[in-house]
């Protein structure tokens, strides 16, 4: 029997710690005791450690209350006064959702506690475990957790514009002004004219078939001036409508603030019931969402995944996962879990996803988004996705004919970002450990966890088998160190071009004939080139700085590298499904990993050529070195020097309306420059309309400008203070 008491610990004026527990009086005979806390430390003391365990309130409620995260434990009375009592009854609530865990849930944390030394909190996690397995209840396989849904298959087919219903401008504008819904919605609502303007403009936009470029002033609200007008006509005409935006905190804006007002303008416009209903869905890109794929290898297998830090929040992942409603890994990562290397094992990675075929598709947190974007009016995404689902032929996105962009001023840099190669040794090492990482009892990865089971006879019974798949793992080891030696070889060749300041370097190639491709989609004979670099405003012969023939000869033993890594994998996870078949699923899992893996790797090889050919004028092509954590080596990088034409060719002549906004899209007075930038310019005239809707500020009444000359330099020469000072004044 656990009995727990809640102990509210305060210090007064720096002095001694002063204790408030509740409930009042002592443990019974016999029951294990055990005090949750805002402050461990002071406790421990107190108590021998045999005889009670203490247990931080915070940690608790980071497993309990994955989804909505805190700082500070005074934060968990809603401004009631602390103590002990305040606290139990924090507690309860948390005690509450930690009852409704699954069991496999309370188990697996427990246990992975325990082998952190948590014993704490593990006895804790113990103690529910056993009253769920007392109570009988959600004592299921862990798969029964998440849900399955039946989801659509087939995708909404896009009428002609000439076929979709216009809008009724007025109409539309109405709910913006004087007695409008809006005015009904918002105490104190204000009209303002250059939001009336934009929402005019996107209805045109969206009734004309016509690209709009919109600026609209600090304090014109855009983002309602183009969700009443997108809800609309996604409604009147039961088809999607993207909102495409930069960042994540005008998402959650969007979603959380403007589109519940914008439901109820749809459900004046429509009438109530579900016919007026507006459907909204966000959608983010697959590595955003949790795998149950990667959480079934996990559980199986994380000792073998994961380093020591990785599992405890692996622990806090599981909790995670049971109250997740959609699987956002964001939401995590926010709750200050941004370990990006940890979140990229329980990931959805594109190269291993088998889709359809995945036993856990149908409770897949990614289909189920992508079912609920499928059938939605709005759909959320931001800029990252749109130019994914662009350059894969709409394999995300549901067709779309209408496309809003807010904060377009961030267009070109997102564009020319996702268009861009990257070669580096951080990426490979990557690939290659969540392939095979470490030695001894610290290795790990996918190779080694087969290696493992074999040992074990889990995936077949044949010892002849068995043996040959052991050695057949061992052989894709050392191919996979062969891949590695000979990347860092060139890695290494390239770093002299940083020079001795270890800066930037941009190099080219001047090709004298052309490259032939093989069948993998690499070059199979090297073009003659002549390469320079651009130092001091124009390009030169790198000299003695680099040997093309050397460069050549490590790139060619790259490619080979490469080439029989992706073989060895391909004939390994074959064997694999052979081996296991009519056993545990989870060995096709691994087989589907080693063969992403083979995919993942040839793309690599394919990036290196392009990178190292250097010869595409629509490209620019730099080296720069490789960080202190990997000291002597390199890093190629090859972008797009313009992306007018890409984003003409692969947007605006396939959509009817691409509508830009920004409060800062004009360069003096024009919207010349970002019609340039952005290739609006290639579309046809008429095809394009601009609005400049005002800000509703007075700049000149409104704003003040303050010059403080009593602050210290901010330089810090004179004594430093300037940002402590700056802080104080800016309360």
């Amino acid at each position: 029997m656990l009995a727990l008491r809640t102990v509210w610990v305060s210090r007064r004026g720096g002095g001694a710690p002063a204790f408030d527990a509740y409930p009042p009086g002592a443990a019974a005979e016999g029951e294990d005791r055990l005090y949750l806390t805002n402050d461990a430390a002071a406790l421990e003391d107190l108590f021998p450690q045999s005889h009670a365990a203490v247990v931080d309130v915070m940690a608790v409620r980071a497993f309990a209350c994955a989804n909505a995260p805190l700082e500070r434990a005074e934060q968990l009375f809603d401004g009631r006064e602390p103590s002990g009592e305040a606290l139990w009854l924090a507690w309860l609530q948390m005690a509450e959702r930690l009852d409704g865990f699954p069991l496999w849930a309370l188990e697996t944390v427990e246990l992975l506690l325990r082998d952190l030394d948590e014993k704490a909190l593990a006895k804790l996690f113990g103690h529910f475990a056993s009253r769920v397995r007392a109570a009988g209840a959600r004592c299921g396989n862990w798969v029964e957790t998440f849900k399955a849904e039946a989801l659509r298959a087939e995708r909404r087919t896009l009428p002609a514009h000439a076929d979709c219903s216009p809008l009724p401008v007025e109409r539309v504008a109405a709910h913006l002004m004087p007695g409008g819904t809006f005015a009904r919605l918002m105490p104190g609502y204000e009209s303002r004219a250059g939001q009336v303007e934009m929402l005019r403009a996107v209805v045109r936009a969206f009734n004309e078939g016509r690209h709009l470029v919109v600026e609209a002033g600090t304090g014109v609200g855009k983002s309602l001036a183009y969700l009443i007008p997108a809800a609309a006509w996604a409604r009147l005409n039961d088809l999607p409508v993207v909102v495409s935006t930069n960042t994540r905190n005008l998402q959650s804006q969007l979603i959380e603030k403007d589109l519940p007002l914008v439901r109820e303008a749809v459900r004046a416009e429509f009438g109530p019931g579900e016919s007026g209903q507006l459907r909204v869905a966000v959608l983010k890109g697959r590595s955003n969402y949790l795998c149950l794929r990667q959480l079934a290898v996990l559980l199986e297998n994380s000792q073998f995944e994961l380093e020591r830090p990785e599992l405890r929040l692996f622990a806090e992942a599981v909790a995670w996962s049971v109250q997740t409603p959609d699987g956002d890994l964001d939401a995590f990562a926010g709750a200050g879990h941004a370990d990006a290397a940890f979140l990229s094992k329980v990931a959805s990675l594109g190269e291993e996803c088998p889709g359809r075929a995945c036993r856990y598709y149908r409770r897949c947190f990614l289909q189920k988004a992508r079912a609920r974007a499928a059938a939605a009016h709005v759909v959320i995404a931001n800029h990252a996705l749109v130019f994914a689902d662009l350059q894969a032929a709409g394999s995300t996105l549901p067709p779309h004919a209408q496309i809003v962009f807010d904060e377009a001023h961030n267009l070109e840099e997102a564009a020319t970002r996702h268009l861009s190669v990257e070669v580096t040794q951080v990426r490979l090492s990557q690939m290659l450990r969540r392939l095979s990482r470490g030695k001894g009892k610290r290795a790990g990865g996918v190779l080694e966890v087969l290696r493992n089971h074999l040992e074990k006879g889990a995936i077949t019974a044949d010892e002849d088998v068995a043996r040959a798949l052991r050695r057949q793992v061992r052989t894709v080891k050392a191919a996979l160190d062969d891949v590695q030696q000979a990347a860092r070889r060139l890695f290494e060749r390239f770093a002299v071009l940083s020079g001795p300041a270890g800066g930037t370097t941009r190099f080219r190639c001047a090709a004298e004939g052309p490259v032939v491709m093989d069948a993998e989609g690499l070059a199979a004979a090297e073009p003659k080139a002549c390469r320079s670099i651009y130092r001091d405003g124009a390009f030169a012969a790198c000299g003695e700085l680099l040997d093309e023939r050397a460069v050549a000869s490590d790139r060619i033993a790259l490619k080979e590298a490469v080439a029989e890594a992706s073989k060895q994998l391909v004939s390994l996870a074959e064997a694999l499904r052979l081996a296991s078949e009519g056993e545990l699923a989870l060995y096709g899992d691994q087989a589907a990993n080693v063969e992403g893996a083979a995919a993942t790797l040839r793309a690599f090889a394919m990036d290196v050529d392009f990178v190292l050919a250097a010869q595409d004028p629509e490209h620019v092509f730099w080296v720069e070195p490789a960080g202190r954590h990997h000291a002597g080596l390199a890093n190629l990088y090859a972008a797009p020097l313009k992306i007018a034409g890409a984003l003409a060719d692969l947007l605006y002549r396939h959509k009817s309306s691409v509508v830009f906004c920004s409060a800062t899209l004009r360069v003096g007075g024009s919207f010349n420059y970002i019609g340039k930038r952005l290739g609006i310019d290639l579309i046809e005239a008429e095809k394009v309309i601009t609005c400049a809707a005002e800000s509703p500020f007075n700049y000149l009444t409104q704003c003040a400008v303050l010059a403080l000359t009593f602050l210290p330099e901010p330089s810090g020469k004179s004594g430093g203070g300037y940002v402590e000072q700056l802080s104080g004044l800016m309360l």
